[in-house]
């Protein structure tokens, strides 16, 4: 296994990062001067993770800083092209590999290697692939063996592209890369011969069977409950489907309304078959429909006169003769004069005695066999009907997680074939749920979300063992504030967690790259391991940089008001500026200071039960003291107006001292 490990890369040109560079070695000290040097120096720390994580680096920053523009950065030059106005290292083993195009740039290699002897410096100055697209019809050579792309968002900024080479694969889970694209969730080896359809339902489907795949595999024990059964419903299933037959959403499919007219008027009481009927129809409909396929004259020519007349006459002569054929097969199935192995037989005689396959090729160039298709479809139907004779009680299948698996599975193969026309989700399950023994169980979202990650990774491996045909594999992963939705309490363990999990994986090398806001998760880390980048503006433009390499913040095991203070740079103190314009006004009230229309204006029984609020003891009792002494002034005010054996210009010569303190000039009267 080739170990890889990014060390640097430096924005040389870019629409707001450029100048930026950044780190993140825990060897290796890149620089670049004003002179276009390139220098290295090695660094003096402790590299907290072992084999198989060679590097965890974490990013932060305020909003705005480029986190998430800088992890899309690397998937796309690490899974696309090295860009002219960039600088990268790479480190393979015991090699490092500088890629920069810039003539300008030199490098010392013989200093580089008097510091670092036992590794060789090697520069690419044309990179792994630094044309621009579109590709010349050469050979090039891409980067990274694997590469792992997690963003809990969906929003304008995740890169939303998937890539998916011979050797070299990148996984893009963001949400709108998998709801775009579900189909790369899957193991290579499961791809199936249509295309999925690109919707959300497909997405969340793919998910939770991922999801069931890495529970009831035990890939790793949480320390919090997981369930041990699902339950697959399909309650409304039959009347969905009746609804947009009997509004005609079916019309321009005459076959497909022949069938659902057979199905809904059979009055049987078979649920279980009824359901699995309507998926073998649209199935059936969709993976037999050969107008799905390329015309192929060429293909069409081995085998009858090649005359474009003769050849267009044959062709709809046979294609006529075909669908009328096979729709008459799915009818006659429907009407319980042919059993589903005879669909099978009789399909595979309607192939060769048609010949329909000479006239069409698929758009992927494999062998057009739909015969197998047929065929896999028919398995898949068997293999959950028999479940469903056990498990199935006309509204749900209740499964154990080992079944549960498997069963979708099959399913999915069914069910990602039913769509046709616009109509997406034609038939799908109306809920999944987990449960324990009896009882509905949930993971909390921050559950939810460790568990995605996981299942993602997860996934990504295997894939890559499919591909590459070994299990040693070496993978960096980029996660976009894996934090996000986790509680402070899942904060605290997520690096644990992280740390254990890859760990199962010893035969693999992982360099891990995230964003996050969380002080909790940065104090788990020493700052060798953290990039603090900040924000500041030179000349009217905005300027990110990374913070000094001596002048970093300590964090590791740092408390919580100093990370917040220090590390993630927040300004002002720590508490809502909501809550802070309140207890603003409430000392202005106390002081007797003007208070303006737009701030708030409390009386001084609500003053009193606003500050009784407040958590931070030392706060609080400040404004107690604040308030009392406002209180014990007033009652001494108003003793003295009551006061009549006082002399009258001394009494108003106390007030006047006592009302210019607190400057209350409407109170003069």
């Amino acid at each position: 296994m080739e170990s890889i490990e990014l060390l640097y890369f430096n924005y040389l040109e870019h629409y707001i990062l450029k100048g930026l560079e950044i780190n993140l070695s825990q060897e290796f000290h890149f620089t670049l001067d004003g002179d276009k040097n390139l220098r290295v120096e090695p660094i003096k720390v402790v590299n907290l993770f072992r084999n198989p994580i060679t590097n965890l680096n974490l990013i932060v920053g305020k909003n705005g800083v480029g986190k998430t523009t800088i992890i899309n950065s690397i998937f796309s030059f690490l899974h696309g092209s090295v860009e002219e106005n960039m600088i990268i290292g790479i480190k393979k083993e015991n090699i490092i590999f500088l890629y920069f195009s810039d003539e300008r740039i030199k490098f010392k290699n013989r200093e580089a290697k008097e510091l670092f002897p036992e590794y060789e410096f090697q520069i690419v100055k044309d990179g792994f692939l630094l044309e621009k697209f579109p590709i010349k019809d050469e050979f090039y050579e891409l980067e990274t063996k694997s590469l792992v792309y997690i963003s809990n968002f969906t929003d304008n900024s995740v890169n939303l592209s998937s890539y998916r080479y011979e050797s070299n694969c990148g996984f893009n889970y963001s949400p709108f890369a998998l709801i775009n694209n579900p189909e790369s969730f899957l193991e290579y080896g499961k791809f199936l011969s249509t295309n999925l359809s690109k919707s959300v339902t497909n997405y969340r489907l793919i998910s939770k069977i991922k999801q069931i795949e890495f529970l009831a595999n035990h890939k790793y024990s949480f320390n919090f409950n997981s369930p041990n059964k699902i339950r697959v419903y399909f309650y409304n299933i039959i009347n969905r489907l009746a609804r947009k037959y009997k509004q005609d959403e079916f019309k321009a499919f005459d076959i497909i309304n022949d069938c659902l007219s057979l199905v809904f008027n059979n009055n049987s009481d078979n649920q279980l078959k009824n359901i699995l009927d309507i998926h073998l129809v649209f199935s059936m409909y969709n993976i037999t429909n050969i107008e799905n396929y390329l015309i192929d004259k060429v293909k069409a020519d081995k085998y009858i006169v090649s005359d474009n007349e003769e050849f267009e006459e044959k062709r709809k002569r046979t294609l006529v003769y075909y669908k009328e054929r096979r729709n008459n097969i799915i009818k006659r199935y429907l009407n319980n004069i042919i059993s589903l192995d005879d669909i099978i037989n009789e399909y595979s005689k309607l192939i060769k005695e048609s010949q329909i396959e000479i006239f069409y090729s698929r758009l992927d160039d494999k062998e057009l066999d739909l015969v197998s298709d047929v065929n896999r479809i028919i398995n898949s139907y068997c293999f959950i009907y028999e479940i469903g004779r056990e498990t199935f009680n006309n509204r749900y299948f209740e499964l154990d997680l080992e079944s549960a698996s498997e069963f979708l599975e099959q399913y999915l193969f069914i069910r990602n074939n039913t769509d046709i026309g616009n109509i997406i989700s034609i038939c799908m399950p109306d809920d999944i749920k987990y449960f324990y023994g009896s009882e509905e169980f949930y993971f909390s979202s921050g559950q939810e979300n460790l568990l995605r990650i996981f299942t993602y990774i997860d996934s990504a491996i295997n894939n890559m063992r499919s591909v590459q045909g070994s299990d040693d594999i070496s993978l960096i992963i980029l996660m976009d504030e894996p934090d996000n939705s986790l509680h402070p309490e899942l904060q605290k363990e997520f690096i644990e967690h992280l740390n254990k999990f890859l760990n199962q994986y010893s035969n693999c090398s992982f360099h891990v790259i995230m964003t996050s806001h969380s002080p909790i998760i940065a104090g788990d880390l020493t700052s060798n391991h953290v990039l603090f980048l900040e924000k500041f503006e030179q000349d009217g433009k905005n300027i990110i940089r990374a913070v000094d390499l001596n002048k970093k913040p300590k964090t590791f095991a740092q408390n919580i008001y100093n990370l917040y203070r220090d590390t993630f740079f927040i300004d002002n103190g720590l508490i809502g500026t909501f809550a802070d314009d309140i207890l603003s006004s409430i000392i202005k009230h106390i002081k007797g200071e003007e208070i303006f229309r737009n701030e708030p204006q409390y009386s001084f029984e609500e003053m009193n039960i606003i500050i009784n609020e407040i958590g931070e003891p030392l706060i609080r009792e400040k404004f107690l003291d604040m308030l009392d002494e406002e209180n014990k002034k007033k009652n001494l005010i108003k003793k003295l107006m009551d006061e009549k054996n006082i002399d009258i210009s001394l009494r108003e010569e106390i007030l006047s001292v006592l009302l210019k303190k607190g400057r209350r000039g409407n109170d003069t009267n």
